[in-house]
């Protein structure tokens, strides 16, 4: 069934449909390669409204406009009755509404007790996303070494950009102890994961001979995966990325 399908890609990954611009284009394009009108689309998945995550995925269908008008009120008034539920993925995509305000008043801390409900839950963006709000102050004062735990638990997860920030906790001693064994470890984790920032920092790292056997061409290899995720940086400043990048 095609709503099953599209779920399943909503679901699949390491991001989520409301904060990834190619998991929306991703589902878009299996929608529209449907034999089914948008309109169509629309009423089928609405049929199962009873369901939390067709619940959601009704939510998702108002807050782009496929199949219908898009209205951010009442995508956040699915996501809303969707979270009753305690799915976790739900509960993330009603806090990251309250977060920005979307389709409602902007609430920090709701926002936030949404989320740590969806990291305790194990949904490993939320995690990531407390960890971020601990690591930069948002809501919480800083504190280093919840933001390390709720980043340990998104990078065990398989989220890259969990991985990123807990290599960067080991690199600089923020939450725990200074290890570069394992800053590299997670960096390399972080950049498998497609990471471009990951790949920029390991680039460097065996560039310079940073905790590694130095080996240009191998910086190179991860230089060249970042270029092709961001075209923005031009061949010329290869080198200058190397030794200048933070």
């Amino acid at each position: 069934m095609l709503a099953n399908e599209i779920l399943g890609v909503c679901r699949e990954g390491n991001d989520y449909w409301s904060t990834s611009a190619p998991k929306i284009q991703q589902i878009k394009k299996r929608l529209l390669a449907s034999d089914q009108s948008p309109e169509e689309i629309f009423a089928l998945v609405h049929d199962h409204y009873f369901q939390p995550l067709y619940t959601s995925l009704i939510g998702f269908l108002h807050f782009h406009g496929f199949g219908t008008e898009a209205d951010k009120k009442v995508a956040f008034k699915w996501f809303q009755i969707a979270a009753e539920t305690s799915d976790p993925a739900t509960l993330y995509e009603l806090g990251f509404c309250y977060w920005g305000g979307t389709g409602t008043n902007s609430d920090l801390s709701i926002a936030l007790s949404l989320y740590e409900q969806a990291a305790l839950g194990g949904f490993k963006l939320a995690q990531f996303s407390l960890g971020y709000a601990y690591f930069h102050g948002y809501g919480f004062e800083v504190n280093f070494q919840l933001a390390f735990q709720w980043f340990e638990k998104s990078a065990q997860a398989g989220y890259p950009i969990g991985q990123y920030y807990l290599a960067r906790c080991y690199r600089h001693g923020l939450g725990t102890r200074r290890n570069t064994t394992k800053t590299l470890f997670w960096f390399m984790k972080s950049a498998e994961g497609g990471y471009i920032h990951a790949r920029l920092k390991l680039a460097k790292r065996i560039y310079k001979g940073e905790g590694i056997q130095r080996d240009i061409h191998h910086s190179l290899r991860y230089l060249v995966a970042s270029l092709k995720s961001d075209g923005s940086i031009p061949i010329v400043e290869l080198e200058q990325i190397l030794l200048n990048e933070p």
